[in-house]
């Protein structure tokens, strides 16, 4: 699925029953969503889990608005949230 945030396009997945508490996984740089798969399947019957591709990886867009990848980063998964 697409977010659209102020700043760009986030690809995120939501796995589990949504009454569940909420575990999300962040991936490193290079990398995206896909490397939580086994750990998406392991929580998934415990845990609301979401995935997402950060700014600029993968599936997400990237924009450049002058802001630290961080920064960003931080703004977009607390808008997803």
């Amino acid at each position: 699925m697409l977010f659209k945030s102020t700043y760009v396009n986030i690809y995120y997945n939501v796995t589990g029953k949504n009454n569940l508490p909420c575990m999300i996984f962040i991936h490193g740089a290079g990398m995206d969503c896909r490397t939580f798969e086994n750990q998406v399947d392991a929580f998934k019957g415990k845990f609301q889990v979401l995935v997402w591709d950060m700014t600029g990886h993968a599936n997400s867009s990237l924009k450049n608005y002058n802001k630290r990848f961080t920064g960003l980063s931080a703004e977009c998964i607390n808008k997803l949230m």
